[in-house]
């Protein structure tokens, strides 16, 4: 019989070592492993362990800024910077900053075990000779990024240390690690995170709301392998939901979702299991407001039908709301 990989948060979090690279997957809505990050932040305050980890994460996730205590953090990397800004500008360790897709290539490059080069962010803040993604003196005293030629056109070479930790969140896991994800909005970067941290000999820790009996899955609804997971973290009552709910800890420090409209229990209608009555979502609470409105009005005047449209985060949220209030969004594929 397979010994179960079922633990508590405190024990999975024990097993990360000193100088780790932890990658931390979820973004805004959901994804997002809260309750095995607080036990590492606690560990820390009670061990001084473990010491100068590095943090990766992709999307907007604010629970790295649990980990910015002294000694803690040794270096961080983002596509989106989710850490209090003063200590950037502190310059206690180096901070970069690249796109979100940057940083999930970066994170399929890892799974499959190749280098990663792009001719996206050429001539940008990305590229070395404008700032390298660079956003304090350490980072730009420690460049990751190279631009290296082939074939006479130019590319960034971006050099992230390989992932040893992934911390990600499911639904359901069977005592064998196999992870379904049926009530999370999307998938993410989970599995190219614990394929990632497995090709480099390292740990993966899987948080879900629920455990089954070994081979208790349906194995078409698996999407991250038990033979990639090491350890089963079951999540309390209290982190049920899309969106992780903050408040202030013990150490006084104030745990805020970074965005309070998506922060809501879970719903069938959040991962497409049925379409939702329009008269229960609450589009006022995401209604731009004075300038905002304008962009985005006037934004949205460029949609034609049948238009396949990428709404990028922050002003351009506002093209779903008023193609939703105007009775349009049918004309249109939207999709974030």
């Amino acid at each position: 019989m397979t010994k179960s990989k079922v633990v508590s948060a405190v024990e999975a979090v024990a097993r990360i070592p000193d100088g780790a690279v932890i990658a931390v997957c979820g973004v805004g809505a959901g994804g997002i492993a809260t309750q095995s990050i607080e036990a590492l932040a606690d560990r820390f305050d009670e061990e001084q362990h473990p010491k100068n980890i590095s943090v990766i994460h992709a999307g907007g996730n604010p629970t790295p800024g649990l980990l910015t205590m002294e000694g803690c953090m040794g270096a961080y990397y983002s596509g989106l910077p989710s850490i209090d800004t003063a200590i950037i500008r502190e310059n206690r360790f180096p901070v970069y900053s690249f796109s979100q897709g940057i940083i999930l290539h970066l994170i399929r490059a890892q799974a499959n075990d190749t280098p990663y080069l792009s001719r996206a962010g050429i001539n940008t803040f990305v590229d070395p000779r404008v700032e390298g993604g660079a956003e304090n003196a350490l980072a730009a005293e420690n460049p990751v990024v190279e631009v290296v030629t082939i074939g006479g056109e130019e590319f960034l070479h971006f050099k992230l240390p390989p992932i040893t930790v992934a911390i990600i969140r499911g639904t359901t896991a069977d005592t064998e690690g196999n992870i379904t994800f049926e009530d999370e909005t999307v998938k993410h970067e989970a599995l190219y995170l614990a394929m990632a941290a497995h090709n480099h000999g390292g740990i993966v820790i899987a948080q879900v709301k629920y455990v089954a009996e070994a081979g208790g899955l349906r194995g078409a609804e698996v999407k991250v392998p038990g033979i990639l997971v090491d350890y089963v973290v079951p999540y309390s009552a209290a982190e049920q939901s899309s969106k992780p709910e903050f408040n202030t800890d013990k150490r006084g420090r104030q745990r805020r979702p970074m965005m309070d409209h998506l922060s809501m229990p879970y719903g069938p209608g959040l991962t497409g299991y049925f379409r939702v009555d329009e008269g229960i979502i609450p589009f006022e609470r995401t209604k731009p407001d004075g300038d905002r409105f304008i962009i985005v009005r006037r934004a949205s005047e460029e949609l034609q039908p049948g238009n396949v449209c990428n709404i990028g985060i922050g002003i351009p949220v506002g093209v779903a709301y008023i193609t939703s209030t105007e009775r349009i969004h049918e004309m249109y594929t939207l999709s974030n």
